[in-house]
Parts: structure tokens; C-alpha cells; sequence
């Protein structure tokens, strides 16, 4: 759905999967922007002076390969200027210092970074699961910045804490951060954990609650994995599946911060979505205002 009489930013939209995997990655960089910690790396598609400006945010875990095979299909046409950064600790972004914990709202931090690195005063984004999420309230929290918001089967229960995944205020959360950090510790008679290249492959089909399909982990794994010792080794940073601790705001104040709004709005679900089960987000509802 979109708010507002305005064109929508895409007139084209292809659900032809032949085509999303045929899909071709001609006019495509690789950017990387300095962090104090290291890098945001990101890939670049369309030209710079094109006319729309967008940027793409993957889901829990993934990385900008999300959108790989989508994005050649709809920047020609639409004539868009394309960052799909991956989020730190994912894909080739860097970690985190070790020992620190992930916060909560790293990522927005990290979205606004990559606009100031582009120079962006006015953009659109698209993001998946996660990244829809927090394309949502990168938008409510900074409404004059953002153009339009499209959200890929959208999972924005990850903020208010039903059903998400990484809140825990129990002692085994505890446990577990501390059991991790102790490896850390220690690591300096450990080694780096590697895997063939079908272990490899079923870890990405695997890592979350709903499976991948097979070509979806091979394209995820070009940037989530490494060659290492003959084998492959994750660059995903596995603190992203720990609890973090911290205030959980309500859905209710979540939602009155997305009234802050003042861009188109499209929402797209897929009908066999998981999400549709544990996210009863009322989009209607939210575009009413």
C-alpha cells in the first residue's frame, strides 16, 4: 500500500522466479565505508546520478545477497541509484569489538552512516524480514529523510519482543553470552571452525526456523562464508543469535512512533509467509493517518 498521492517510486515489479535467478549483476560494485570498528560492506548497483536513491537492508542473519538476484531486475527500469550494505557481523561487514555485545539498534546506527557516506539528504528503502523492520522505523524516526519504505515480508515483532528471536531475560540468555565469551578467551588455542563446502551449504539452508531453498543459500553464502584451510568458514557473527538484554518497548509505542511517517508505504507479504503468523501487524491501520 502506499500513502500519499505521489508516483510510486516502483512502476515495475517482477515475481517471476525464472527471471529472479537469471537475474544479471552487470553494473555492480563493491563499496566499503569506514567504521571505528572496521567496515560496512555493501554493494553498489546503478549509476550515481540516477534519479532515485535506495537503500536495501537484508533480514536476521543474511546479507545484501538477499537481494541479488531482485535488484538487476527493477534499477534499469526504475532508474535507481542501489546500496545493499550488509549489517555488521554479517556477510563481509566487520564484527564488532570483541567482548562487546550487539545493541539493539546497531543497525539503524549503520543505515544512517551509509546515508551520510552516500551524502543522501532524501532516499527510499527496501528492506527484507529485519531489514523491513528497521526500514519502518529508520523512517519514524528520521520522516524528512526518507522518500518511500518497501517492506519484503516484514517482521517488526523483532522490536517489541513477541516472538522474536533474540530477546531472553532469563539465566540460560546469561549463560550463554558468558559461555561464548569464555571461547573468546581461550581462543588463542582454538581454531577457526570450517566445514566443506555441503556442510557449509545445509548450515545456510538450515540456520534459520524456515529453510532456505537451496539456490537462495548458495547466493547468501558467497558473502556469508570464506575459503579457509580447504574448507569454508562463516563470516556471519554468531553473537547476532544471542539475547540481548536491555528496556523492550511495547508494540502499542512502537507503533505510535511509525505515526512519525511521512513517505509512501508499501507492504508486500508473501502468502505462505511465517510471518504472517506471529507478526499481526495492522499495515491498514498504520496508513490511515
Amino acid at each position: 500500500m502506499f500513502m500519499g498521492k505521489q508516483k510510486p517510486i516502483l512502476s515495475y515489479w517482477s515475481l517471476d522466479h525464472k527471471a529472479l535467478f537469471a537475474a544479471s549483476n552487470e553494473n555492480v560494485r563493491e563499496v566499503r565505508i569506514a567504521t571505528p570498528f572496521g567496515h560496512i560492506a555493501a554493494k553498489e548497483y546503478g549509476d550515481a546520478d540516477a534519479t532515485h536513491k535506495m537503500l536495501a537492508v537484508h533480514g536476521w542473519m543474511d546479507n545484501c545477497g538477499s537481494f541479488e538476484k531482485l535488484l538487476p531486475l527493477i534499477v534499469k527500469e526504475n532508474d535507481l541509484h542501489v546500496i545493499a550494505m550488509d549489517e555488521p557481523g554479517c556477510g563481509l561487514s566487520s564484527h564488532l569489538p570483541v567482548g562487546v555485545e550487539l545493541p539493539k539498534f546497531t543497525l539503524l546506527k549503520e543505515m544512517k552512516r551509509v546515508a551520510n557516506f552516500m551524502q543522501w539528504d532524501n532516499f527510499s528503502i527496501i528492506g527484507h524480514s529485519k531489514g523491513a523492520g528497521f526500514g519502518l522505523l529508520y523512517a519514524s524516526v528520521m520522516p524528512e529523510s526518507v522518500k518511500s519504505v518497501i517492506m519484503l515480508d516484514a517482521f517488526y515483532t523483532h522490536f517489541y519482543g513477541i516472538s522474536a528471536p533474540d530477546m531472553s531475560f532469563d539465566v540460560s540468555g546469561l549463560n550463554m553470552l558468558l559461555e561464548y565469551e569464555q571461547k573468546l578467551i581461550n581462543k588463542s588455542t582454538s581454531k577457526v571452525q570450517t566445514f566443506n563446502e555441503q556442510e557449509t551449504l545445509k548450515k545456510f539452508m538450515t540456520a534459520l526456523p524456515v529453510p532456505k531453498s537451496e539456490a537462495v543459500a548458495r547466493t547468501l553464502m558467497k558473502r556469508g562464508s570464506r575459503e579457509k584451510n580447504g574448507g569454508f568458514a562463516l563470516t556471519r557473527d554468531v553473537r547476532h543469535r544471542f539475547p540481548i538484554f536491555g528496556s523492550i518497548a511495547s508494540k502499542e509505542e512502537y507503533l505510535k512512533l511509525a505515526k512519525n511517517l511521512r513517505c509512501d508505504l508499501l507492504v508486500i507479504s508473501a502468502t505462505k509467509s511465517p510471518f504472517r503468523v506471529v507478526d499481526k501487524t495492522d499495515w491498514r491501520s498504520l496508513c490511515s493517518h
